[in-house]
């Protein structure tokens, strides 16, 4: 779908069906509204393609996600 997340939980029967906190766009390089997506539960937009280095896109404090507390300026 072109949007980045962060996994919240995994999954113990499928590790690339976890549930994952959206937050951003790859497509468009702009945060998205956070929501969380159960990949278990799994449609034809939300797959995981791989796995990107919060470093290189310049996130900081992604950890602040998985707490449920709004990030400051959207980590960025």
């Amino acid at each position: 779908s072109g949007r980045l997340a962060v996994v919240m939980e995994q999954n113990p029967k499928a590790l690339l069906a976890p549930r994952v906190k959206v937050f951003f766009s790859a497509k468009s390089r702009v945060p998205l509204p956070q929501s969380v997506v159960d990949l278990s539960k799994i449609t034809d937009q939300d797959r995981i393609v791989g796995r990107e280095s919060a470093e290189e896109w310049g996130f900081e404090r992604l950890d602040e996600l998985w707490t449920g507390m709004e990030l400051e300026g959207r980590g960025r």
